[in-house]
């Protein structure tokens, strides 16, 4: 293991503390300016510090920055330290705040084995009266640091950034260079997605360029390395980064929301990471860090199953609810799915349907308890959204009744009606703004705190989906989480019969949304949680999908290894598209990433390596949201891959592309996609693919393997479903099929153009296939 090391500098500002492990050197220079440096790139420099914004005091319109570090700093000395995330060396500096009775302690932790620091800031109030202090910044760098720089690689301006949302339903993806962000504007989704208000302010002045909330990856396409920042908490209080792309600057703000510091009470901002590295995978980093620090629960497969919400919807009846219960059991064989959900419809008023939350206007718990909600400062129920012809309020969960209640609702619900599965909707409403029971509490703690108190109610074995939800605060209490806006029968967002503004239209229901999101939040799963892509609609009537759509949302959820849903009148789907749900059963173990986070929209390319005792291979991703007809290549070199041949095979048309040296172009259907096996060339026999799962051999290959002394290959396959499909084999030049034969007694085979061997077969369950070869004539 290599140890993180510590020496000194003497510079004209003073000491600099420099701590340095194999992926990072860390300078801690004169005042509190931290300077973080790649040792891999000389050119890369991010030099920074913490700001303190205190609330307007009395007769003032704005409020005030103030820095750290004026006057006198006492430093200790580097220690080891050991913590969730591993080993390294820790320093702690305290800092005076200027012109304040305010002092600040900076821990910085470099770790042996991982490219990031975690920073730690808390203040301290050391005067004789309270301070109300509106936001921290744990870090400022750049353009917003007057000491600092913000360089990644050459470039020092002009860059892009990638975003994800405060919740589920949030967009998450990039924001490139001349893009705008995206921040919905009207007073119900605001209130659902934008915590810090529709214009944060910079830590300085003027409006934040890019507002993400608890991660933001910053860099450019043209650099190999980029600028991770993200918190580890969000049990306090509301973490959001700020970004500004022309003028590189980025910053790091926790919402502490005008909070009082009482005289020697001390706040305690959530902690910080930040990262430097190849920016494909530094989300994977975090989720990672994230997970062990919060204890992420670990669930040992992705559920499948049925629901009603989008067929259904709010007309959802126990006949409709059995009818497709008695179809499934019929079907089991084929397509066995594990899990009924039912979804709105069934309550009396929202809030009922385990929107724990969220409470109706016009609902009898707002009429008999309205003491439960959350009021606004003239004492009146706070703001929540509107839905369902209702206004929307936000159920104070510091309120002891509310608490009781909400904790003997879940209780009756697990131990007495038997569900072992709850999904929990619009849980945003817990942390909107507004005065609670508890002056004290912030809107991050009465988020984390209710969703603590339903798992402690509902115990460790009941498997909690998470909707609607601010995902950081999520973390180590829900199994799943919606990653992602509703699913809808249409490619697009609309509202009101009319295609929804860009600004809007991001966070509402639609099936482009919802790849989006799930090729986007793929590296949250399975590291945080089981991700939730939301339901499949594979129906034809009462939907607007194309085949091809339909495919796009299937290719995305299939290649990143999420839940499955179906939501659809399973008496009523033909067996073709029926079958389109079963390609992607059991989920795959693994998730495809998109190969760049900076571009608009749905990344045009993701991939995963796979990994087999019997072989390896790469499963890629291509999206076409463009509507019609696009050739999208896809190179070796993009992948990672090294020089040679390679072989790929397309999955939904069954096609062999043939052997290439450099890439493979690839013909993608509007609002389409395409999903490759990607095999590099072992001038033996080997498997290309398979129709019976999106994996193309990464779920039902139990076993490969040629034995050229017997002149055959052998192969298990273990579906756990019946099911009739292909497998692709590639045979080099000398070889031929000669015979196959199978358990399962139904199987043949045909030689194509190029030399590959398609064996067709009928499987229940599992099988063992036999090939045997001659040589060529």
């Amino acid at each position: 293991m290599a140890e993180t090391s510590v020496h000194r500098e003497q510079t004209e500002t003073g000491e600099t503390i420099v701590l340095r492990n194999s992926r990072l050197d860390l300078r801690l220079e004169g005042g509190a300016q931290l300077v973080l440096c790649d040792p891999m790139d000389e050119r890369t420099r991010i030099a920074g510090g913490p700001l303190i914004e205190l609330s307007p005091a009395r007769g003032a319109r704005r409020p005030r920055t103030v820095g750290v570090g004026l006057g006198r700093t006492m430093a200790s000395e580097p220690q080891p330290f050991e913590d969730n995330l591993g080993t390294g060396l820790l320093l702690r500096r305290s800092f005076p705040i200027a012109v304040q009775p305010l002092n600040s302690e900076w821990t910085i932790r470099l770790y042996d084995e991982h490219s990031y620091v975690r920073i730690d800031l808390a203040l301290h109030n050391g005067g004789t009266e309270p301070m109300a202090i509106r936001r921290v910044f744990p870090f400022v760098t750049g353009s917003w640091w007057g000491n600092g720089a913000l360089r990644l690689g050459q470039r020092q301006a002009g860059f892009a950034c990638y975003k994800t949302g405060w919740q589920s339903w949030s967009y998450a993806g990039g924001i490139p260079e001349r893009s705008a962000d995206v921040r919905p504007r009207s007073r119900a989704l605001s209130v659902w997605h934008s915590p810090g208000g529709l214009n944060p302010r910079q830590p300085v002045s003027g409006t934040a360029d890019i507002v993400s909330d608890g991660v933001l990856l910053f860099g450019h396409p043209s650099e190999p390395h980029a600028l991770l920042a993200g918190f580890l908490a969000q049990d306090q209080w509301m973490g959001q980064i700020y970004a500004r792309r022309g003028l590189a600057a980025l910053a790091a703000c926790n919402l502490t929301d005008d909070y009082l510091l009482e005289p020697g009470e001390q706040l305690t901002a959530a902690p910080l990471l930040l990262v430097i590295g190849p920016q494909h995978a530094l989300l994977t980093v975090y989720a990672d860090a994230l997970a062990r620090e919060q204890r992420a629960r670990q669930a040992p497969s992705a559920p499948t199953g049925w629901c009603s919400g989008y067929f259904n919807f709010s007309d959802v009846s126990e006949q409709a609810v059995l009818e497709n219960v008695s179809a499934l059991r019929t079907l089991r064989r084929s397509t066995p799915l594990e899990v009924v959900q039912i979804d709105d419809g069934y309550q009396a008023a929202v809030g009922d349907w385990l929107a724990p939350f969220t409470v109706a206007a016009n609902s009898r718990l707002a009429r008999e308890h309205p003491d439960w909600l959350v009021h606004d400062p003239k004492g009146r129920p706070a703001y929540g959204g509107r839905n369902w012809n209702t206004a929307l309020y936000g159920l104070d969960t510091s309120h002891p009744g509310a608490r009781s209640w909400l904790a003997d609702t879940c209780t009756t619900i697990v131990r007495e009606w038997g569900f072992d599965y709850l999904k929990l909707d619009f849980l945003a409403s817990a942390a909107i703004p507004g005065r609670r029971y508890d002056p004290a509490m912030t809107r991050a703690r009465a988020l984390r705190d209710g969703l603590t108190l339903i798992r402690e109610a509902v115990g460790d074995d009941v498997w909690l989906l998470g909707c609607g939800c601010p995902w950081l605060s999520a973390v180590g209490l829900v199994d799943a989480l919606r990653i992602g806006p509703d699913s809808a029968p249409r490619w697009q967002p609309r509202f009101k019969g009319f295609p929804a503004p860009l600004s809007e239209g991001h966070t509402m229901p639609s099936l482009e949304g919802a790849v989006r999101n799930t090729l986007e939040r793929a590296c949250m799963h399975p590291a945080l949680w089981v991700n939730d892509p939301d339901c499949m609609i594979l129906r034809e009537n009462r939907s607007e999908l194309t085949l091809d759509e339909v495919r796009a949302f299937e290719t995305a959820v299939g290649l990143t290894g999420g839940m499955v849903l179906l939501s659809d009148p399973t008496p009523r789907l033909t067996v073709e598209r029926l079958d389109l749900l079963t390609k992607l059963l059991p989920p795959l173990r693994e998730r495809a990433q998109p190969i760049s986070y900076f571009t608009w929209g749905i990344p045009e390319r993701v991939a995963v390596q796979i990994q087999r005792p019997w072989g390896q291979w790469l499963l890629v991703g291509l999206f076409n949201e463009a509507a019609g007809e696009r050739e999208l290549e896809v190179t070796w070199g993009e992948l990672g891959l090294s020089p040679g041949m390679y072989h790929a095979c397309e999955f939904w048309t069954g096609a062999y592309l043939g052997r290439h040296a450099d890439g493979v172009p690839v013909r993608v259907p509007g609002h389409g996609a395409a999903a490759l096996a990607v095999h590099a060339d072992l001038s033996e026999p080997q498997l290309l693919s398979t129709s019976f799962h999106i994996g193309q051999g990464a779920v039902e290959i139990a076993a490969w393997q040629y034995d050229p002394e017997r002149s055959a290959i052998d192969w298990q396959v273990r579906l756990g479903r019946s099911a009739a499909g292909t497998v692709t084999l590639w045979l080099p030049a000398g070889l031929s099929a000669r015979r196959v034969s199978s358990t399962s007694g139904r199987a043949s085979w045909q030689r194509a153009a190029s030399r590959e061997v398609i064996v067709t077969a009928e499987i229940d369950n599992e099988a063992h296939f036999t090939l045997e070869l001659e040589s060529d004539a």
